[in-house]
């Protein structure tokens, strides 16, 4: 049976193509024997919001303030704005400039970042371009592992 690690390494071996050059460094894999360690690259994990300018007092809303252009939310009563945090890719809003911009917030202060993983709808972005590779192997800020398999992307 296949551990994790061996079928990170597999992928990995797979990835930079060097599969038939290693058949002695696979059978450590398989025989559990030690091997180089694997590198991963590590990507902000976003999720997808709808936050329109300056919010209606829906519900758990997002919203950016124009007078200082801060990310906020509402709480489930639609009151008590509080400034948000986190990570998130604006896939709806009421200005077009701001769909499908990532930013990382803190404090209702948006950071803007182009190469991230959108968890909501599974895409990695880097720098503007979705990566669909096959066999891309990453690992997200929130410490999980993502692998692309075929035209989905599986993670543990």
């Amino acid at each position: 049976m296949l551990t994790t690690k061996c079928l990170v390494t597999i992928m990995e071996l797979k990835k930079t193509s060097q599969l038939n050059k290693t058949n002695d460094q696979l059978t450590n894999v398989i025989s559990n024997k030690s091997v180089d360690k694997l590198v991963l690259d590590v990507y902000i994990k976003t999720i997808s919001i709808k936050a329109n300018i300056n919010g209606s007092n829906k519900s758990n809303e997002y919203f950016i303030d124009s007078n200082d252009n801060k990310l906020y939310k509402y709480n489930a009563n639609g009151t008590n704005p509080h400034l948000a945090n986190g990570n998130f890719l604006i896939a709806i809003c009421n200005q077009s400039n701001y769909i499908n911009r990532a930013f990382k917030v803190s404090d209702g202060n948006m950071l803007e970042v182009c190469t991230f993983f959108d968890g909501t709808n599974l895409k990695l972005i880097v720098k503007g371009d979705e990566i669909c590779t096959e066999g891309t192997l990453i690992l997200t800020d929130d410490y999980k592992i993502f692998v692309r398999i075929g035209n989905t992307w599986f993670g543990k």
